[in-house]
């Protein structure tokens, strides 16, 4: 992987805006990196609500792991276990799913969100009272209601679609954006056309654009550790070992500029983080890339840290 291979990808992006990208095991504890993740963006826009969005995030999250079909083989627009995305800017919250549904649970989940379209807050409260007071178990019902909920705290119309894929299987992906924006400029296109194939064609398992923070930091380097459990019997010593180096080279990183997060890799995990440098930090001029060598686009992170996870 070279490090230029995300240089369009940060080109679509406005300087100050989130990405956030997944597509690995999905466990659970991931749930609560998302609302620290949420936090730490409500506090660079004006007005951005983080509760609702951060329930957002982790009942989206949370709808690919109900939802799922497990496969051995890659989606046509992310790894066969699912794709999460969310982005945050100016324009607010877009968040984009995707994964593999049985043909039955396709049938389920698109009558299920065509009676959420066109409704508004007042309307989708009502449909979650009537859902709650619906016999069956909580388990019967909460998939419905979370879909319910999900639509109604992110304010945005949902729009959802289904692909074919093979042994009756479809490839289900859901997107919510709050702000209405043309077609090349929508949180789908950006998944669709940039953001899938180059997670595809590079191994990506997770990757995180945002302005450089170090309460970022830790909530990022939890995820990896929580993805990519430290094997016992390698050459490292403890999780110190391995943390040392991606550790100290964030500490270097300037606060409020743009960093980029990649956990990625096929046959061995690989942590790359790219940033601009802090004016007392010593990386100045410092820039290794993944293969080969490689320039510096202007407004693009000026040193990398590469190291096996």
């Amino acid at each position: 992987m070279d490090s230029r291979s995300i240089t369009p990808l940060l080109s679509s992006l406005d300087t100050d805006a989130w990405l956030f990208a997944y597509g690995g095991d999905f466990t659970e504890d991931h749930s609560a990196r998302l609302l620290e993740l949420a936090s730490l963006a409500g506090g660079q826009f004006d007005g951005f609500n983080a509760k609702q969005a951060g329930y957002v995030l982790v009942e989206a999250y949370q709808n690919i792991i109900r939802h799922r079909a497990k496969l051995p083989v890659s989606g046509s627009c992310g790894p066969g276990e699912g794709l999460f995305v969310f982005r945050i800017d100016r324009n607010g919250l877009g968040v984009y799913t995707g994964n593999a549904v049985t043909g039955s649970a396709a049938s389920e989940l698109d009558q299920a969100l065509a009676s959420l379209r066109n409704k508004d807050a007042s309307e989708l409260k009502l449909l979650f009272l009537r859902g709650i007071q619906q016999p069956g178990s909580p388990g019967q019902r909460g998939a419905g209601l979370g879909l319910i909920e999900m639509v109604r705290r992110s304010g945005a119309d949902p729009k959802w679609s289904f692909g074919p894929m093979h042994a009756g299987h479809q490839w289900f992906s859901l997107v919510l954006e709050q702000e209405a924006r043309p077609r090349q400029d929508s949180l789908q296109a950006l998944v669709e056309e940039h953001l899938c194939p180059w997670m595809l064609g590079n191994g990506v398992v997770c990757l995180q654009v945002a302005p450089w923070s170090p309460g970022l930091g830790e909530t990022l380097m939890s995820m990896a550790r929580t993805e990519v459990p430290l094997r016992i019997g390698t050459s490292q010593s403890g999780p110190a070992t391995r943390e040392q180096g991606p550790s100290a080279f964030m500490s270097q990183l300037a606060v409020g500029h743009r960093m980029a997060f990649l956990l990625h890799g096929r046959d061995r995990h690989q942590l790359s983080i790219g940033g601009q440098p802090g004016p007392q930090s010593g990386l100045h001029g410092h820039h290794a890339p993944m293969s080969g060598a490689a320039a510096r686009p202007a407004g693009q992170p000026l040193a990398w840290f590469h190291g096996a996870w």
